[in-house]
């Protein structure tokens, strides 16, 4: 935990202490405590619960725009009371969820409701002065409100985790995420919005339906794309698998594609795991992945086929070649951090260059690419015996 964590959560906390506590002072219209705002509220708390309740590692609430919705139309306080309800309840299932072990109003739960209040409190003061009006201007400045609001939102929350952890946790897909969510929101609170101010209630139902409904596909969506790489990528090293490498080669046959493979087998590397230990060999062959993942191009693949043998598929013979010849080259070393162990260690590899024109199965390519490699293996075999017969004559 970083010593300015503790500073940063007790000054998010005071503001939004002292923005609550000024709108107990000001005369609250509770007509505003309608069917509009418990609709919302509720919406909310459905979204929160199928964002927490999603097994996708990329989550997708849409409690954002909808607190917004809620800032154009109700006083602060029923705002903030808004906000305490979803998320409190939305902590309450996240507890159940998870065997109850844990608090409901912890460090997370003030901070995410702390940090609403902030970003309704700046939000109101904005929108205080919008006319909501189907123009272009009302629209610009909406455009404006939604992207600044998820801005704040996007670094006090990465900041926040960055000092708990004692981490960098702003990434590079931070923009990316931060461009396409504030564009769905945006999106998202005009047809709020402007449906409402149409249609009402009922149509604000109807648009509330479809907010519910489009938050279930994406994270659904999200939970499939994952599912579908997770069964194609080996959990240890996280290169690819076998069965994808079967599926990819057998394609490219399918397809008469021209490409390559370099096939690659580490040598002895049973002694690694006799002398050292599996724990070590293990550590030794994610790392080992890790150094051909940064001598290959973003669109080539490196596959685990099986124990300490790895394939990677290329578009052309050329690829394949540069990639060969770097390998070859490359002194392997890997150093256990813990016990300080260091092990060097050689490779072995064998190529094979398939054309459109070339009449062969699966199996017989990966006989040769495999019967190539074992040449590479003897001849290098040949050497060492040859090289120690000089050395003692």
């Amino acid at each position: 935990m970083n010593k300015f964590y503790r500073p940063f959560m007790f000054t998010i906390v005071i503001f939004a202490i002292g923005f609550f506590v000024d709108a107990l002072k000001q005369p609250v219209d509770w007509s505003a405590f309608d069917m509009s705002f418990v609709l919302i509220v509720l919406v909310c708390v459905i979204s929160e619960t199928n964002y927490r309740f999603s097994q996708s590692s990329i989550k997708h609430s849409l409690t954002a725009p909808l607190t917004l919705f809620l800032i154009f139309y109700k006083p602060l306080l029923l705002c903030y009371f808004g906000v305490l309800i979803f998320e409190t309840i939305g902590k309450v299932v996240s507890v159940k969820r998870e065997g109850g072990s844990n608090h409901i109003l912890d460090e997370k739960w003030l901070f995410n409701v702390a940090q609403f209040i902030l970003l309704i409190a700046l939000s109101k003061y904005y929108i205080a002065q919008l006319t909501i009006l189907p123009t272009v201007e009302f629209i610009t400045h909406l455009m404006i409100l939604v992207f600044a609001y998820n801005l704040i939102n996007t670094l006090l929350t990465h900041l926040v985790i960055s000092l708990h952890n004692n981490t960098n946790h702003f990434k590079r897909g931070i923009i990316r995420n931060f461009i396409a969510y504030s564009f769905s929101y945006f999106i998202i609170v005009m047809a709020l919005i402007f449906t409402y101010e149409a249609y009402n209630l009922f149509g604000l139902i109807v648009i509330s339906i479809f907010v519910l409904q489009t938050q279930g596909s994406a994270l659904t969506s999200l939970t499939a794309k994952e599912l579908n790489q997770r069964l194609s990528v080996d959990k240890m090293t996280n290169a690819f698998n076998r069965n994808f490498f079967d599926e990819v080669v057998e394609l490219n046959l399918i397809r008469k594609k021209p490409f390559s493979i370099l096939f690659i087998d580490l040598d002895d590397f049973k002694l690694v795991n006799d002398a050292y230990g599996h724990v070590i060999g293990d550590a030794l062959l994610i790392d080992f992945v890790a150094i051909i993942k940064s001598l290959l191009r973003r669109e080539n693949r490196v596959f685990r086929y099986g124990g300490d043998e790895f394939c990677i598929i290329f578009d052309n013979m050329e690829q394949a070649e540069s990639v060969r010849k770097r390998l070859e080259a490359f002194v392997f070393m890997f150093q256990d951090e813990k016990s300080e162990t260091m092990i060097y260690y050689h490779i072995s590899l064998g190529l094979y260059d398939y054309t459109a024109d070339s009449d062969i199965t699966y199996n017989e390519l990966i006989h040769q690419v495999d019967q190539n490699m074992y040449d590479d293996k003897r001849r290098k075999k040949e050497k060492e015996k040859t090289e120690t017969v000089f050395e003692l004559l």
